[in-house]
């Protein structure tokens, strides 16, 4: 990138995966993939439910599906699911199937440069279960550091990026995970 001085958009600051093989086009009725998909991108980038500004949900427009997500949410980010805000693109464009992770992404990239949350747009009766801030019709201006993108496929297949504003003195995600894979050799070594 700085040999073509090409502008650095967003760090890929950690990943989560999971495949909960539930059924053949869906995921597991109590989102436990989905969670766990969260969970470790989290982990893996070494923050917390507090330090994400912004959700890019899946979110499908189906009742099942966005129930679950929201459960998902709720569970995976506790007190803070109600503090962040969440909206689902395929609002505007629609489900993309395999294409959607990679708009996810690009969308929520573009959210973290522009520091805009895309709208949820047609939210106009919510389900009462779907009770996060889904960021209704209209995008909405916010400083944002750190963005979840949370893509769930068929068959149960979660992936859960996070994307962060670059900071320079910030170690890449390669050099957290070298240092973590490190710590747990040196932890083996004593026990």
């Amino acid at each position: 990138m700085r040999a073509r001085q090409a502008p650095i958009l967003a760090e890929l600051a950690g990943v989560g995966m999971s495949w909960d093989a539930y059924h053949l086009t869906a995921g597991h009725t109590d989102g436990r993939g989905a969670r766990q998909a969260i969970c470790a991108a989290l982990d893996s980038a070494g923050l917390s439910a507090r330090d994400v500004d912004y959700i890019n949900m899946h979110g499908t427009a189906t009742p099942r599906n966005d129930s679950v997500e929201t459960r998902v949410i709720k569970s995976a980010f506790g007190e803070h699911a109600h503090a962040v805000p969440v909206s689902s693109i395929q609002s505007m464009i629609g489900h993309s199937i395999d294409g959607s992770g990679a708009l996810d992404a690009g969308c929520s990239v573009k959210a973290l440069n522009e520091n805009k949350i895309p709208a949820t747009v047609n939210l106009d009766e919510p389900d009462p279960l779907c009770d996060p801030d889904y960021v209704p019709h209209r995008f909405r201006q916010a400083h944002l550091e750190v963005v979840l993108s949370s893509s769930y496929a068929f068959g149960g297949q979660n992936c859960v990026p996070v994307l962060e504003r670059l900071r320079p003195e910030r170690k890449t995600w390669q050099a957290r995970a070298h240092d973590a894979a490190e710590r747990g050799s040196a932890n083996s070594k004593e026990s």
